[in-house]
């Protein structure tokens, strides 16, 4: 019998599976894993098999063990990596990398676990509950599994530190003094066990009055098993509808349209719900980790021990300990960032996938996936469905509404959805006033006036750093990164210059490096300055700032999200993190440092992108009992990305937005299929031969592809990078890519340039 299998440690260039001689009985052997002498030297490595091979007479290798009695890998899992490999135009590796990691390929050993107690199985376990199945006789195990009195279960193999977050409960027979705000979260317990945290979210206290009451026994932890779930609240007549008609369809991709606040989150539970009432598992996938942990956070007081969290800042033990959890458990709910997406559930109820629009759902690097992509693969092969929502969905997936996609609107509740006000503010009349500051006037008047009120407010502005770039004004020199052709930015902190794509600094130079001039200058504003400027305006104010450079700290996110709920928080400065999810009830002002930031930039999605993050950022004022107000400060007050944003109509702006595409021809009228050459070799002569491929494919097979020529594009790690843009009719799109995956393999075979690789981008 030959088996071909897959082999984690091969090189992604060389796309094969490998085929090995396999003379053991085990007919079901697709799925798991083994060891097979790999190499020249026949180092034993952990491969699994994907499929039965073809014997074509030659002399192969023998696998050396099988390790699993149950496939890790199910046959619609296999099909999955197959189909990735064929639509991403990809390699094996990098196919099934994301299906089956490091930590599942040799963090997870199979056991066999005791069921019953008898003379037999006391015999074979010898007081333990469970052994590696590859330490008892196969017979012995064949008939203690036919018999019901052991089963087969996966274990991880690193040890895992329980994560324990505690809940209090008021103690009835506590009659001891307290202070008004003691009292407060006393009363408080009496209807709810809570954890510190959200004691002080609902109560917007600091942790003195909890600390002191656990420290006089008035409250107490309670056992998780004795928390009963929270209830359902009552839904409304849209809600209802979008739940009846979602669950009852036969097609299985969905969009969840409706604004900020108008229960999307709801509906998600109660499918879930549904889908947990018949044994099937949901996968809900957020834009950010931060958002996963709030998102946890709700659906675990719903449904205590039945919730997963996957994302990368999890240590491997417990990566693998949740990945065993949702492979043997049915019924679950897995909350996670992007590569939440392959969580290996038995059986398959829901993918939800909130906020669909953000970029941060495309993977760039090893395998280019789109989240979006994979999740209507998955139920296509596995069933189930996949549900988008968003208050500003991506125009590809709102152009999809009526063919492929059913279009489900939440209209929200009248009285809590009521967006607040929006204010356009014209930079250039500002400048004509003599107003020379990074603020305008009625910014400065709206942080007056929360401030006054003794409310909160947050300031947007989608740079960090504290100046854009430093130039010479004697001879116009821009210092940049040495191993990128980028400027660098000057960030305060520091006093450095960073680079924000490969990361080196430099000391600030006190003179210009080519001409000695000492008339060095910083230009533009990014976060640190905007929060700099606050402090000196508002020096009484409590300033926060939230971007990549605050948050790269473990539990740096957290912090500011509780200091938010605590009201420890005056002014909030941040990037686009502030966007999503930071729903705070005294935020009453909100404002947009610079709009037009996002709109010059080389990009076809430009004014979707201003759009959703204007209309997201504005969205954050107002969400409690108090009446918000947005300031949008612009060069372009005229820009119908702006003037849309400003009155949220999306459905407007979407018809404005597919009018420029079908006249400058991009999508979804057509695919763009982006190829990129990077490296430390020739990379111009491989670019122009690769245009020249591409129109050898347009004729040859008779496309009526429109190829443009190579563009040099930032150098970046001292590695050039030059790319070619094709525009392709959708019905030529997969044949082109089947074309491109058997010249890439060709290339990867036989190239001279070995320092240079070549990747694709669809629709990027």
């Amino acid at each position: 019998m030959i088996v071909d299998v897959y082999v984690d440690k091969a090189l992604p260039q060389i796309d094969q599976l490998y085929s090995y001689a396999y003379e053991g009985e085990d007919a079901s052997i697709v799925g798991k894993r083994v060891i097979v002498p790999f190499g020249r030297g026949n180092k034993p490595e952990t491969a699994v098999v994907l499929r039965m091979g073809k014997d074509e007479g030659k002399e192969l290798k023998s696998v050396i063990q099988v390790l699993d009695r149950r496939p890790i890998l199910t046959p619609s899992v296999i099909a999955l990596g197959m189909k990735m490999r064929e639509i991403f135009v990809t390699s094996y590796v990098q196919a099934f990398q994301p299906l089956l990691p490091k930590y599942v390929l040799g963090g997870v050993e199979e056991v066999a676990v005791k069921l019953t107690d008898d003379e037999e199985t006391a015999t074979v376990f010898q007081g333990e509950e469970a052994l590696l199945t590859e330490k008892i006789p196969a017979e012995s195990l064949d008939r203690l599994i036919e018999a019901r009195k052991v089963a087969i279960r996966f274990r991880g193999t690193q040890p895992v530190k329980k994560r324990v977050v505690e809940k209090y409960v008021a103690c009835e027979d506590y009659d001891g003094p307290m202070t008004e705000k003691q009292a407060v979260v006393f009363d408080l317990l009496k209807n709810r066990p809570l954890s510190k945290g959200e004691i002080l979210k609902r109560t917007g206290l600091s942790s003195s009055p909890v600390d002191n009451l656990i420290k006089y026994g008035a409250i107490a932890p309670v056992d998780p098993k004795d928390i009963p779930p929270d209830e359902a609240p009552p839904l409304r007549e849209d809600q209802i509808a979008s739940i009846e008609t979602i669950a009852s369809s036969k097609r299985p991709v969905h969009l969840l349209y409706g604004k900020t606040g108008s229960g999307k989150t709801e509906v998600y539970m109660q499918l879930a719900q549904h889908a947990m009432d018949e044994g099937k598992s949901s996968l809900i996938i957020v834009p950010e980790i931060g958002l996963a942990t709030q998102m946890v956070h709700r659906l675990s007081a719903r449904f205590p021990g039945k919730v997963d969290i996957l994302h990368s800042r999890r240590s491997e033990g417990e990566k693998a300990a949740a990945w065993i959890r949702l492979k043997e458990e049915p019924g679950r709910i897995v909350v996670g960032a992007r590569s939440a997406v392959f969580s290996p559930v038995p059986e398959l109820g829901y993918i939800f996938i909130d906020e669909e629009q953000e970029e941060s759902y495309d993977y760039r690097e090893g395998l280019r996936y789109n989240v979006r992509d994979v999740a209507e693969m998955r139920v296509r092969f596995e069933g189930g469905k996949v549900i988008y929502g968003s208050a500003t969905p991506s125009v590809i997936t709102y152009a999809r509404c009526g063919e492929d996609v059913e279009l489900h609107r939440l209209v929200g509740d009248p009285r809590k959805t009521e967006a607040s006000p929006v204010e356009i503010v014209d930079m250039r009349e500002e400048l004509f006033k003599g107003n020379i500051e990074i603020l305008s006037e009625r910014m400065v008047e709206g942080l007056e006036e929360a401030l006054k009120a003794k409310k909160q407010a947050i300031l947007f502005i989608n740079r960090r750093g504290y100046s854009q770039f430093v130039s010479c004004r004697s001879c116009g020199h821009v210092i940049e990164c040495d191993a990128c052709d980028i400027s660098m930015v000057y960030h305060r902190r520091t006093h450095r210059l960073h680079c924000h794509y490969c990361g080196r600094t430099k000391p600030m130079p006190k003179t210009c490096p080519v001409c000695g001039s000492e008339y060095l200058k910083q230009f533009g504003i990014g976060t640190e300055q905007v929060e700099s400027w606050i402090k000196n305006k508002f020096p009484e104010a409590r300033v926060y700032r939230m971007d990549k450079d605050t948050m790269a700290q473990k539990g740096n996110y957290e912090k500011v999200y509780a200091a938010m709920n605590e009201k420890k928080v005056d002014i909030l400065v941040g990037t686009q993190m502030l966007a999503k999810g930071f729903d705070f009830e005294n935020v009453v002002f909100v404002g947009v440092v610079a709009a037009d930031l996002s709109l010059f930039v080389s990009d076809y999605k430009a004014q979707e992108k201003t759009y959703q993050l204007l209309t997201q950022v504005a969205g954050r004022a107002g969400r409690g009992k108090h009446k918000g107000r947005a300031v949008i400060q612009t060069y372009n007050p005229e820009n119908y990305s702006i003037q849309y944003a400003k009155e949220r109509s999306y459905e407007p702006f979407f018809h404005r937005e597919m009018e420029e595409r079908k006249r400058f021809l991009y999508p979804p009228y057509v695919h763009l299929v982006k190829l990129h050459i990077r490296g430390t070799g020739d990379v111009d002569q491989v670019a122009m031969n690769w245009k020249k491929t591409l129109e050898a494919i347009n004729k040859h097979e008779q496309f009526d592809m429109l190829v443009a020529n190579p563009v040099e594009q930032p150098k970046i790690k001292n590695k050039r990078h030059v790319s070619i843009l094709a525009k392709v009719w959708p019905k030529e799109f997969r044949p082109l890519l089947k074309a491109l995956k058997r010249v890439l393999m060709y290339y990867y075979r036989t190239q001279g340039e070995k320092e240079i690789t070549i990747s694709l981008e669809i629709d990027g």
